[in-house]
């Protein structure tokens, strides 16, 4: 898959609100990760929206207004997408850190998986939000292209989902 499409189909994912479509996507990794125009550190996600928009204006024609309404979408929602990530980074970090040999371990997986549960809801409620508002922007011509798109999108996640399971 080329950079641009993986670009293009990340942002797709980030807006179908599907926290796994999310999973392992390499399209949108500047995106609230706190990475600069490079993919590096910092705290720039001007230069990874311009790009994202820049995809979805080159397959929905966006007007100019509709390219300014999806960037403050984007930016609105940029923060709290990343606290998601950052949450999952820690709840994955304090999985590992737990002692399978101790009794409060079966307690504690628990706790981590209700947490878990929580915040996969929390995360597809924000999706689902960021996708309403970005298909509010959008013409019907530009929502069904969209959908064609993540749907393409879709089935080729699936399709090396089902290689990986294979081990090809």
């Amino acid at each position: 898959m080329t950079k641009r499409n993986r670009i293009i189909a990340g942002v797709l994912a980030l807006l179908a609100g599907s926290g796994l479509a999310l999973a392992g996507s390499s399209g949108c990794e500047g995106f609230g990760r706190g990475h600069d125009s490079y993919g590096h550190g910092g705290r720039h996600h001007g230069p990874m929206l311009e790009r994202m928009i820049g995809k979805l204006d080159h397959h929905l024609d966006l007007s100019d207004q509709q390219q300014q309404s999806l960037q403050q979408i984007l930016e609105q929602n940029s923060e709290n997408i990343s606290n998601h990530r950052q949450q999952r980074r820690a709840l994955r970090q304090q999985g590992l850190l737990l002692d399978p040999t101790s009794d409060t371990y079966g307690p504690q997986t628990e706790e981590l998986a209700n947490k878990v549960a929580e915040m996969a809801y929390d995360q597809a409620i924000t999706m689902a939000t960021v996708y309403k508002q970005v298909s509010e922007i959008l013409t019907a011509e530009q929502r069904e292209e969209m959908r064609e798109l993540m749907e393409n999108r879709l089935e080729k996640m699936g399709k090396r989902i089902k290689q990986w399971e294979q081990g090809s």
